[in-house]
């Protein structure tokens, strides 16, 4: 075994660590979908998340807001007050879309703000600037904590 440096630190191992290893950390919502499987769960650090192209969720997976502190679905602090999505008037917010999407994707503790759809279907309504849910998918959302 060589010899360590003063000073070097040994980072500790996997079994040594008292925390459960979790998935690296994503900079944006749409980082962590995409790197996601059908059946994850996405925890979002309560916090102001701009987005300039539309969040998608095809898949069945869990998306929540949370304080940070927590690793579980089951233990998160969804609180729609503290994790603002924003788009910026030129995308929709979130659309989620396919029949692959069932009640198991549970979409909680978000406010959807700033999204225009009128670029879609009828110029002069448009449809589901904060979230359009489409292509026989069917969610479970809830805006509020």
């Amino acid at each position: 075994m060589p010899a360590r440096r003063p000073g070097s630190r040994t980072p500790p191992s996997r079994t040594t660590r008292r925390r459960p290893v979790l998935a690296t950390a994503k900079q944006t919502i749409g980082a962590a979908i995409t790197a996601s499987a059908a059946g994850d769960t996405i925890l979002v650090k309560y916090g102001l998340y701009p987005v300039t192209d539309d969040l998608e969720l095809s898949g069945n997976r869990c998306l929540g807001s949370d304080d940070g502190t927590h690793a579980s679905w089951d233990a998160a602090l969804p609180d729609s007050s503290q994790c603002i999505v924003s788009a910026d008037a030129t995308c929709r917010v979130m659309t989620i879309t396919g029949a692959a999407v069932t009640a198991a994707t549970i979409v909680r503790g978000f406010t959807l703000t700033g999204g225009d759809a009128t670029s879609e279907g009828d110029p002069n309504y448009g449809y589901g600037g904060g979230l359009d849910i489409s292509g026989g998918a069917d969610p479970s959302s809830s805006a509020a904590g």
